[in-house]
């Protein structure tokens, strides 16, 4: 064998060399462990023994699951529902097994299984999804103590609002048997949360907690706003 192809030959092999240790790098750094003492966890959810970084860095719910107290099907209580089309909150993957822990709020609330998510960007969305639909699921809103849940949410006809009729806000989507829970008056710029499907009331919010209810005839979209 010649000199030039020795000279080769270690080139090749210190190339493939530089590409193995940058593919053991990005290996671990998508998948650098989480310690446990790091994460919150909520009452009767089981600590994992060891912790990595998703896969992913953003999901959506392929297949409607509950969440579980462990990782596992058996054996453990159910703690919370995803459906399909929502965008859960996951805070980290359960090392060495195929399940993550779902949080709510930066708290770990139950594991599912990585079968039923899909990494965002190979998503494939179906029309009774809630991105297609505009459905706003009741479990990612909040609501403060006596407010009303509605059995079903949209998103709001505009992005913006201004009162156009100073109104109470109510307690549930009705001006009867409600309770008066705060007032906005014309001129003033609403937290619009969602609006109640099927009918021409808002979700009033504070802070991105729901206090009450208005109908929309007393508001007027930003942009269309006489004042």
């Amino acid at each position: 064998m010649k000199i030039d192809d020795l000279g080769r030959s270690g080139a090749v092999k210190m190339a493939f060399g530089a590409i193995a240790l940058a593919l053991l790098a990005s290996s671990s750094a998508a998948a650098a462990d989480i310690p446990a003492d790091s994460l919150k966890f909520a009452p009767g959810v089981v600590k994992a023994p060891a912790y990595e970084t998703p896969p992913a860095s953003s999901y959506i719910v392929a297949n409607g699951t509950n969440i579980f107290s462990d990782h596992a099907f058996y054996g453990t209580s159910v703690t919370g529902e995803l459906r399909r089309g929502e965008k859960p909150e996951v805070l980290a993957k359960v090392k060495g097994w195929e399940w993550v822990l779902i949080g709510k709020q930066g708290t770990g609330i139950g594991y599912v299984a990585t079968s039923m998510l899909s990494p965002e960007d190979k998503y494939v969305p179906s029309p009774s999804d809630p991105a297609a639909t505009g459905d706003i699921p009741v479990s990612s809103l909040k609501f403060a103590p006596g407010v009303v849940k509605a059995p079903g949410y949209e998103k709001p006809p505009a992005p913006s609002y201004i009162v156009a009729n100073g109104t109470n806000i109510f307690s549930d989507h009705a001006f009867y048997g409600t309770q008066v829970t705060g007032e906005l008056k014309r001129g003033e710029k609403p937290e619009v949360l969602a609006k109640v499907k099927g009918w021409d009331w808002l979700l009033i919010g504070k802070q991105g907690t729901g206090v009450g209810y208005v109908a929309s005839s007393m508001l007027s979209p930003a942009d269309k706003y006489v004042p």
